[in-house]
């Protein structure tokens, strides 16, 4: 019983460490271009 349980779950913990994964990633593009964007408009009106 305990066994088929770990068994059901494992697909879904490896989705969502999949989910994880691509949400850090796309989190940590998002603050890249923010940063960037910061830095060329205090560039452009400094």
């Amino acid at each position: 019983m305990h066994t088929r349980l770990l068994a059901s779950l494992e697909p879904v913990s490896r989705l969502v460490s999949q989910i994880v994964r691509f949400g850090s990633r796309v989190l940590t593009d998002f603050a890249l271009s923010v940063e960037f964007w910061d830095g060329s408009f205090v560039a452009k009106t400094g």
